[in-house]
């Protein structure tokens, strides 16, 4: 496997295993700049799915649940594509913008 197809299967173990994944990219690939992208991505992404999961099972019951996970599923799946053609242009949305200025890691 050459270098560059390890860094996407790391980025995709970070980008759809949340924690876990963020923690093995981490210590296998963090001089990757694709890995550590997409690892930060799914990182955000899944303490986002928990915390909405939380909150709604607590004050939500019914449709309004499958409308935030609908919407937190669609941001996983743009990631995804975005993976798969190499895409690491800063996404500009308000999820991403405030949390990933916080997760440097350097």
């Amino acid at each position: 496997m050459s270098k560059k197809d390890d860094d996407k299967v790391f980025a995709f173990l970070g980008a759809f295993i949340p924690i876990i994944g963020f923690i093995i990219v981490l210590l296998a690939k963090k001089d990757s700049k694709l890995a550590m992208y997409h690892a930060k991505q799914g990182l955000v992404l899944g303490i986002v799915a928990i915390i909405v999961s939380v909150i709604a099972s607590i004050f939500v019951r019914g449709f309004l649940f499958f409308g935030f996970f609908g919407i937190i599923f669609s941001l996983r799946f743009f990631c995804f594509f975005n993976l798969i053609e190499n895409y690491q242009k800063e996404i500009k949305q308000i999820l991403f913008d405030h949390l990933n200025e916080h997760l440097v890691l350097t």
